[in-house]
């Protein structure tokens, strides 16, 4: 029973390391602007405690089919929240980004990792409760009801805060986008209609060669404009050169950058 509550506790302090990598994400990146941030990122610390419950009570079940099922259900708690962590640094690194719940296909994972996270830990409370010795299906329904409980308190307090933060922000223009445009009420020219250029644009491109399956380089490009104003930015790692052009443009007023040439 030692060794299987050392590695129950060693899936609970992994589960800890990951909420607390989402939390500190949410506390000291997602800054939006908003009247409720700090709260939000507050908010976030919660499921810290919740898998930590799991450290300390880990959920030891004796059993050819219950142990297994015990680590299996702490891994699919690891396995939708790395995933999701990479997908809200991808979020929170986005230009003009302001969302933590954008869909419900974003969503979805964090709440199948939380509620995964309160059911491993429910069912050690759960056994700290009614004891070692009592009947498993008790203990089964102890701890899905805690789980149960702690999933909608932190999920329901999370999401309110959130989406209330949004909503105080949604009259505030916003200069971009990845969503879509943010200027103008009026819809999209149809598809046979004429291209015409937006009042802003943002531009990043990577490029890379190959001959004979040898690689020969790669160039990256970024750049803004801004009506008529524009800079843009370009490394070239190429067997043939190596360095950063660019320009820039304000009003009447130029200028351009280029490797030194021997």
């Amino acid at each position: 029973m030692r060794v299987r509550a050392f590695e129950l506790r060693l899936i609970a302090v992994a589960l800890v390391v990951c909420w607390s990598i989402a939390a500190g994400l949410v506390l000291l990146a997602y800054r939006p602007g908003g009247p409720l941030d700090v709260l939000v990122g507050l908010l976030a610390l919660v499921p810290i405690g919740i898998a930590l419950a799991g450290v300390i009570w880990p959920p030891v079940a004796r059993g050819d089919v219950a142990f297994p099922a015990i680590v299996w259900l702490g891994i699919l708690a690891l396995l939708c929240l790395v995933p999701s962590i990479t997908g809200v640094v991808n979020q929170l690194l986005a230009f003009g980004s302001r969302t933590l719940l954008p869909s419900f296909e974003a969503a979805y994972p964090w709440l199948l990792a939380l509620f995964a996270t309160s059911l491993f830990s429910g069912f050690g409370i759960a056994r700290r409760l009614e004891g070692g010795t009592a009947i498993r299906r008790r203990r089964l329904i102890a701890g899905t009801t805690i789980a149960l409980s702690l999933t909608l308190l932190s999920g329901v307090a999370f999401g309110a805060v959130a989406v209330a933060n949004e909503v105080a922000m949604r009259d505030r223009p916003v200069a971009a986008s990845r969503f879509g445009p943010t200027t103008g009420s009026e819809q999209p020219p149809l598809c046979d209609e004429a291209l015409s250029a937006g009042e802003s644009a943002r531009l990043n491109m990577h490029m890379s060669a190959t001959v004979d399956l040898r690689p020969v380089g790669s160039i990256d490009l970024t750049g803004l404009r801004v009506g008529r104003d524009l800079r843009w930015l370009g490394d070239e790692a190429t067997t043939s050169q190596l360095g950063r052009f660019g320009s820039a443009r304000i009003g009447d007023r130029a200028w351009t950058i280029a490797p030194v040439t021997r």
